[in-house]
């Protein structure tokens, strides 16, 4: 699910770089996250101020709970 996306309902907005995500599944894990969606639910671009790695790698733990990832 993580590798491919299918079925993605956002997209993150990192700088210049797009990583498409699951609204219900950021928002399971971040009660910010989920404020945010239900304040915007037709959100399909969500703005993040973190690096792109770090998105990726956030989101190889909540998919995957992989808790070893590179710095």
């Amino acid at each position: 699910i993580h590798d491919e996306m299918p079925f993605y309902d956002a997209v993150a907005k990192l700088g210049s770089e797009r990583v498409k995500f699951h609204k219900a599944v950021l928002a399971a894990h971040s009660d910010q996250l989920a404020e945010y969606l239900r304040k915007n639910p037709s959100a399909e671009e969500v703005p993040f101020e973190i690096s792109a790695d770090a998105f990726k790698s956030m989101l190889r733990f909540i998919y995957y709970g992989e808790r070893h990832i590179e710095p």
